[in-house]
């Protein structure tokens, strides 16, 4: 029964994996879009779904700091592959120190017009 299993997963894996590797190295660029596409959809999903389940207020504080090591990784990463270390190493130094400060700033704000509407 094991095998059997096995063979049907490998077999099944098998028809999944070839036309996707099929079409990623025939059609590159549509291969690349549609899976950009398929996962804004998901982040956007995840974004609203956080939005209904956690608020406005703290689903925003996500966000900004979500952006911020996102950008933060992307220059890092972009400046050690480009061989600049040191401008690297200065990038997630302001990287950390700018989520720090927005977190810092966004968590009173966020107190300050929960305050408010109270």
């Amino acid at each position: 029964m094991v095998i059997l299993l096995l063979a049907l997963c490998a077999l099944l894996s098998t028809f999944l994996i070839i036309p996707v590797f099929y079409f990623a190295t025939s059609f590159s660029s549509i291969y690349s879009c549609t899976v950009s596409a398929i996962l804004v959809f998901f982040i956007l999903l995840f974004a609203i779904k956080r939005l209904k389940k956690a608020g406005v207020f703290p689903s925003i504080r996500f966000f900004i700091k979500f952006i911020i090591i996102a950008a933060g990784s992307f220059l890092t990463f972009f400046l050690v592959i480009s061989g600049a270390r040191i401008a690297a190493f200065v990038s997630l130094a302001l990287t950390i120190a700018t989520y720090l400060l927005a977190s810092r700033i966004l968590r009173r704000r966020i107190n300050e017009l929960a305050a408010e509407q109270s």
